[in-house]
C-alpha cells in the first residue's frame, strides 16, 4: 500500500470512529468537571418555551441501557440512554437526572430518534441537540435551567443541507461554549460545517464560521477570543493537521503543529520507513487562560505493520506551542483524565489488548503517573465516569452485567474504596 493510500485508509477509519462518537463528547476541566470555555458575545434571539414531560422515576437497574453517565456532584448527574428495535435502528433517546447519588433517576427529556449531541454543564442545566430530517437544514437546540422540568427550544438554520449530520457541543458552567455541526462527507473531509457560539446559555442565531470543505470535530476555548479546534486524524509528517487555533473568536482558524515525541522511531525522527499517525481524543483543557493540556494518540510503525498506538499528553504554558510531557505504554489508551489543579490529576488507563482498566494519579502535572488500586470488583464493571474531587478523593461509577450502576468512593488516593450502596 502506498503512503497516500495508507493515509486515506487510516484517516477514513479513525475519522469515522471519532465522528460516530463525538456527539456525546464532553470536555472536562482543570477543576475536574468541565472545560473553561468563554467565547465572544453572540446575538441573543427569542426562545420558545415547550414543556417536555418529566415521567417516571426508576431505579438504576431499570434504565433501558447505559450509554453516557455524567455526574456533576457525587449526588447529582445525568444519563443519556438509547433504545433500538430488532433491526438495530434507534427508536428513542432519553435524558435522565439523579439527585440521590445515582440510586434513582427521573426521565426529563425524550426524543423519537437519536440525539445529535448533548451536554450538561451544571446540576440544573442541560442541552440536547436534535435534527429535523425534512430538509436536512434544521437543528433543534433544547435547553433547560431547572433540571429538566421545562425546556426551551431554538431552531438553527444551517447554511447547508444533508441527512447525515454529525455534531459536538462544549459548554462551560458559566453558560459559554460552542456548537459544531456538519454533513458527513468523503475521504479526508467531513463536508460542509458551521460553528455557532454560545453566550449566557444562548446559542447565536447565525454561525460565526462556515466552510464547505473542513474536517473539524470539536472546539474548546481558552479566552473569549482564543479557541482551539481538533480535526480528523493525519500523518504527523504531512501537511494535514489535527489541531487548529483561532484568535478572533472563531472566525478564522490556523493549523498548529504538534511535535512527535522523540521516543517514537518515526519518520519525523529520522526513520523514513515508519509513518506516525496522530489523532486527538478531545480539545485542549485549560486550567488557566495560558496553561492547557491536550491528550493525543500516536500510531507508529512501518507501512506493512505491525502498528502500535500509545497515548501522548501535550502541555502548553503560553497558549501557543505544545510540548509532549508524557508518553504512555504501547497499546495503551487513556480513557479518562480528570484534573484537580495544575499539578494533580486522576486517570483511567485501558489496555487495548485485554480491555483491562488501571487507575492512576499524578502529582507532577501529568509528567509521571502512580498506579492506584481500583475497587475490588471493578474489573467486571466497565467504568462509565470518574469524578476527581481532590488529590486524594475521587468517585468512580461502573456498570455491571445486571445494568446496575455501582458507585465507589476513595479518600486515600485509591488505596481503599467504599461502595456507595
Amino acid at each position: 500500500m502506498t503512503q497516500t493510500g495508507f493515509r486515506y485508509f487510516m484517516v477514513l477509519l479513525v475519522a469515522a470512529a471519532v465522528l460516530a462518537g463525538c456527539g456525546t463528547a464532553i470536555t472536562r476541566s482543570a477543576t475536574g468537571r468541565h472545560a473553561h470555555t468563554t467565547p465572544s458575545t453572540s446575538t441573543r434571539s427569542a426562545r420558545v418555551t415547550t414543556p417536555r414531560p418529566s415521567s417516571e422515576r426508576v431505579v438504576t437497574a431499570d434504565l433501558p441501557e447505559f450509554h453516557t453517565v455524567h455526574m456533576i456532584t457525587p449526588q447529582t448527574g445525568w444519563v443519556r440512554t438509547t433504545t433500538f428495535n430488532t433491526s438495530g435502528v434507534v427508536t428513542g433517546s432519553a435524558l435522565w437526572r439523579t439527585t440521590d447519588g445515582a440510586r434513582t433517576w427521573r426521565r426529563v427529556f425524550h426524543g423519537a430518534g437519536p440525539f445529535l449531541t448533548w451536554a450538561a454543564p451544571t446540576a440544573a442545566r442541560a442541552w440536547v441537540v436534535t435534527h429535523t430530517h425534512a430538509d436536512g437544514r434544521h437543528l433543534e437546540v433544547w435547553t433547560t435551567v431547572d433540571g429538566g422540568a421545562h425546556w426551551h427550544v431554538r431552531t438553527l438554520l444551517a447554511p447547508w443541507s444533508g441527512p447525515d449530520l454529525s455534531a459536538s457541543l462544549v459548554i462551560a458552567a458559566n453558560g459559554t461554549g460552542s456548537l459544531v455541526a456538519g454533513v458527513l462527507g468523503n475521504e479526508m473531509q467531513t463536508g460542509p460545517q458551521a460553528l455557532w457560539l454560545i453566550t449566557d446559555d444562548t446559542v447565536a442565531a447565525n454561525p460565526v464560521y462556515t466552510s464547505t470543505n473542513t474536517q473539524f470535530i470539536q472546539a474548546s476555548w481558552a479566552t473569549p477570543t482564543v479557541g482551539w479546534m481538533i480535526a480528523s486524524s493525519a500523518l504527523i509528517d504531512d501537511t494535514a493537521a489535527v489541531l487548529f487555533q483561532s484568535t478572533d473568536g472563531g472566525r478564522q482558524w490556523t493549523a498548529v503543529p504538534l511535535p512527535v515525541p522523540a521516543s517514537f522511531p518515526s519518520a519525523a525522527n529520522d526513520h523514513p520507513q515508519d509513518i506516525p499517525f496522530l489523532s486527538l481524543n478531545a480539545p485542549p483543557t485549560f486550567i488557566t487562560p495560558t496553561d492547557g493540556y491536550l491528550l493525543a494518540s500516536v500510531t507508529d510503525g512501518p507501512v506493512q505493520g505491525p502498528l502500535i498506538t500509545s497515548p501522548v499528553l501535550y502541555q502548553t504554558t503560553n497558549d501557543e506551542t505544545w510540548t509532549p510531557v508524557w508518553v504512555g505504554a504501547p497499546n495503551q489508551s487513556l480513557a479518562q483524565l480528570q484534573w484537580v489543579d495544575p499539578q494533580h490529576a486522576w486517570a483511567i488507563l485501558s489496555s487495548n489488548n485485554d480491555a483491562q482498566e488501571t487507575l492512576a494519579t499524578s502529582a507532577t502535572g501529568g509528567r509521571s503517573w502512580v498506579s492506584a488500586s481500583a475497587p475490588p470488583d471493578a474489573a467486571t464493571r466497565p467504568t462509565e465516569d470518574l469524578m476527581a474531587l481532590s488529590p486524594t478523593a475521587a468517585v468512580m461509577y461502573a456498570v455491571g452485567q445486571d445494568n446496575h450502576l455501582q458507585v465507589y468512593h476513595t479518600t486515600d488516593g485509591g488505596k481503599t474504596w467504599e461502595a456507595g450502596r
